[in-house]
């Protein structure tokens, strides 16, 4: 009788199971003291205990091939996850560079802001539109930097096209 738990495969043949029924009731059969007449007696006595033998072989081969392929399934398992594990890294790691471009970016245009908001003087001031123009001017350098470094990193195929 087989477990409820125990893996089942084609590959199992009921021939190993009645070898060992057909051994142990050859063994319930027998006496403890046999006859002592010669060869042939023990003959009879050993052929038992290898069919037993070969038998109890069988099961403890099938096992091995069953935990062997059960640790190849474990490994393929945890290189799949491996993979995918290392998949979302880069993607990670991707999305941190286009952050760390974008904050190069604003630090960028808040040190130009920064510089404007001390009080010293300065010729900018005197022109009505001089503030915007340099408020434009450093939006639109800001951008072109965020853009270029866009374009290297793909460029460097550290970004997917």
């Amino acid at each position: 009788m087989t477990s409820k738990s125990a893996p089942v495969s084609p590959e199992r043949s009921l021939s190993g199971v009645q070898m060992l029924q057909r051994t142990f009731s050859s063994f319930g059969n027998s006496s403890k003291y046999g006859s002592l007449s010669g060869s042939t007696d023990n003959d009879e006595r050993i052929q038992p205990l290898e069919m037993l033998l070969e038998a109890y072989f069988i099961a403890i081969d099938h096992t091995l091939n069953t935990l062997l392929s059960l640790k190849e399934y474990i490994d393929d398992t945890e290189d799949f996850i491996n993979i995918k594990l290392g998949n979302i890294q880069n993607r990670l790691i991707q999305f941190e560079l286009l952050f760390t471009a974008a904050t190069l970016v604003a630090a960028v245009f808040a040190t130009v802001a920064g510089i404007f908001g001390m009080n010293f003087e300065t010729s900018v001031f005197d022109y009505s539109t001089g503030f915007h123009l340099v408020l434009v001017i450093t939006g639109i350098a800001c951008v072109s930097l965020y853009f270029s470094l866009l374009f290297y990193f793909r460029y460097k195929k550290v970004l997917p096209a």
